[in-house]
């Protein structure tokens, strides 16, 4: 009897674990089993909108809501638009379609980041697309902006600099380029993070015409890391 209880105390203590065990296991399975957001198509005579979302290997509760919270966040945009209101009343105008696609450029356990591509056809020649990023710090829990990663202003310049090199060997608009990635905030809002530098998204019409589609560069770290905050240097650090 008492090798039997002493047998089930064992059985039990294996059961609980540690809470480090415990932690270390859920990590393996999220590992093993990626978390897939669930994909949605709706239609209607008036439009037609796709949303589709790539596995994500390395979830976290806040990630996964702020990424809904983006694709919700365009979804009302385009349902809302004055346009598609006019077409609902008159379908003779055609058809609208809205296509949103997140796709993840880096995951880790440490920082994961995602770019979000938002493509609305509601007439004339073509579609326009746009693009949302969200670059994911798992340590915290939280986003990371363009400006907490430097903490010197020298940092922006540089970041268009390298831009505007990368670019100017691409396409042909030097004008339309300086403009398009000068040294303004606004410029570099589709950033994502990767280990060897900051990839950066033009959207159509930003640094040349529709038909060069949305081009990117890399601006790699060794030109970032002299500028770097606390958190850029757990991002790019040495």
């Amino acid at each position: 009897m008492k090798n039997l209880l002493f047998l089930l105390a064992g059985l039990v203590l294996i059961g609980c674990g540690s809470p480090i065990e415990k932690v270390n296991e859920v990590k393996e399975i999220q590992k093993q089993n990626p978390v897939q957001i669930r994909n949605q198509v709706i239609e209607s005579e008036t439009y037609t909108a796709k949303i589709l979302y790539a596995p994500i290997r390395h979830p976290h509760p806040e990630l996964i809501k702020r990424l809904e919270a983006v694709v919700e966040a365009e979804k009302k945009i385009f349902f809302e638009s004055e346009g598609l209101k006019e077409v609902e009343k008159d379908p003779s105008l055609g058809k609208w379609d809205l296509h949103i696609s997140t796709r993840p450029i880096y995951e880790s356990e440490t920082f994961s980041s995602f770019l979000t591509q938002i493509y609305i056809y509601s007439g004339g020649a073509h579609g326009n697309t746009h693009y949302a990023v969200l670059n994911f710090d798992h340590q915290y829990g939280d986003t990371v902006e363009f400006t907490e990663v430097f903490d010197t202003r020298e940092a922006l310049n540089v970041v268009s600099e390298k831009s505007i090199s990368s670019l100017t060997k691409k396409l042909e608009d030097a004008e339309w380029i300086a403009d398009g990635a000068g040294p303004e905030l606004g410029n570099f809002h589709y950033w994502n993070y990767t280990p060897a530098g900051m990839l950066l998204t033009f959207p159509p019409y930003q640094v040349a015409p529709y038909a060069a589609g949305s081009p990117s560069i890399i601006v790699e770290k060794k030109y970032l890391q002299p500028h770097l905050s606390k958190l850029g240097k757990r991002m790019w650090g040495e």
